[in-house]
C-alpha cells in the first residue's frame, strides 16, 4: 500500500508508535534503512507505472524445509479468531494457604491453555492452530497465589472450517467447562 501510494499510510507509518513509543520509520532507521529520509511518500511509485503486485511470504514454520521442498504455493488463507479470558480466584501467600483450600485463577488460565491445545488437537484438522500467547498473572510473585489471570488465545482456521457452527460451539464448550471448574472450587 505504501509503494502504491496510500498518503494516509504513509504519515501513520510516521506518527503512531509501539509500546516502545517507537514509530516505524525509528524503528527502519535504527535497522539502517531510510537514513536520509524524514518523508515515507519517497518511495510511492508512480500512477500508472504498475500493473498488479505479487506479494511474497517467508515460511515461519518448518514445513518445506522439512519436506525438502525449496519454494511453495499459498492454497488457502487462515482466518484468525481470538479469545480472551479473565479469571478471578482468591489470593493468598503460597506457604500459608494449603493446595486443598486454593483458588487459584493462574491454575484455572493453565487448564484452559491446556483445554485449548486438546481441542485443536482433536479437531482432525492439520490447519487448525490453538496458541496462548498472551499469559498475565497477578501479583506475579513467586510466593503469591494469583488472585487474577488473562490469557488471549489465538484460533487460525482455513475459511471453511472456520465457519463451522459445530467448531466454534465446541469451543464455547471448552471455555464454559473451565469457567465452571474454576466455580466449584
Amino acid at each position: 500500500r505504501l509503494l502504491a501510494g496510500i498518503e494516509s499510510l504513509a504519515k501513520d507509518l510516521t506518527s503512531i508508535v509501539d509500546g516502545k513509543n517507537i514509530s516505524f520509520l525509528d524503528a527502519a532507521r535504527s535497522a539502517g534503512y531510510a537514513k536520509e529520509h524524514n518523508d515515507l511518500s519517497s518511495v510511492f511509485l508512480k500512477k500508472g507505472s504498475y500493473f498488479a503486485f505479487v506479494e511474497l511470504h517467508i515460511e515461519q514454520g518448518p514445513i518445506l524445509e522439512k519436506e525438502g521442498t525449496s519454494i511453495g504455493i499459498v492454497t488457502a488463507i487462515a482466518a484468525p479468531a481470538s479469545i480472551k479470558a479473565d479469571f478471578e480466584g482468591t489470593g493468598g501467600h503460597a506457604g500459608a494457604v494449603l493446595m486443598p483450600n486454593r483458588n487459584d485463577a493462574g491454575l484455572a488460565a493453565a487448564e484452559l491453555a491446556l483445554a485449548v491445545e486438546k481441542h485443536v488437537l482433536e479437531s482432525g484438522s492439520i490447519d487448525t492452530v490453538g496458541t496462548v500467547g498472551i499469559l498475565e498473572l497477578h501479583p506475579g510473585a513467586i510466593n503469591s497465589i494469583p488472585i487474577k489471570s488473562q490469557l488471549e488465545i489465538g484460533y487460525s482456521h482455513k475459511p471453511e472450517e472456520y465457519a463451522s457452527c459445530e467448531d466454534m460451539e465446541n469451543g464455547v464448550k471448552v471455555l464454559a467447562l473451565t469457567l465452571a471448574k474454576l466455580s466449584l472450587q
